[in-house]
C-alpha cells in the first residue's frame, strides 16, 4: 500500500464496535424481523453499515474486500475469504470473524495475513 494512504488510514482510525450483549455476551441475531439476544424480552436497534471514505475504500480493496449493499440498504464489505466487514457511523467498525483482540482494521488485516501464512 502506498505510504500516503497508510498515513491517512492511521489518521482516521475506526474503533472496533463489537456488537455483543454485555449481559449474555451473544451477538444479537435477527428473528422474525427483530434483533434479539439470549436475554428474555431484550431487543436491539439495527444500525446499518455505511460506505467508507475514498481512502478507506482503497485500503479495504487493497486488503481483498469488495463493497456490497443488500436489498434493505445495509452497506458492508465482503472479504475474499468470506468475512463481512461493517463500517458504522461514529467512526466504528466490526467483523464477526475478527478476533476480539483486533481493535483496528489494520490489526485485523495483519491477523488475517498471519493466519494465512
Amino acid at each position: 500500500m502506498e505510504t500516503s494512504h497508510r498515513a491517512e488510514i492511521e489518521d482516521s482510525v475506526r474503533s472496533r464496535s463489537v456488537n455483543r450483549c454485555p449481559q449474555c455476551n451473544e451477538v444479537p441475531q435477527e428473528t422474525d424481523g427483530t434483533l434479539t439476544c439470549a436475554c428474555k424480552g431484550k431487543t436491539w436497534l439495527y444500525v446499518q453499515g455505511q460506505k467508507g471514505t475514498e481512502v478507506e475504500e482503497k485500503y479495504l480493496a487493497d486488503n481483498g474486500c469488495c463493497y456490497a449493499e443488500d436489498v434493505r440498504g445495509d452497506k458492508y464489505y465482503v472479504a475474499s475469504w468470506g468475512a463481512i466487514v461493517h463500517l458504522y457511523p461514529g467512526n466504528r467498525w466490526d467483523c464477526d470473524a475478527a478476533p476480539k483482540t483486533c481493535a483496528t482494521l489494520e490489526e485485523y488485516f495483519a491477523w488475517v495475513r498471519s493466519v494465512g501464512e
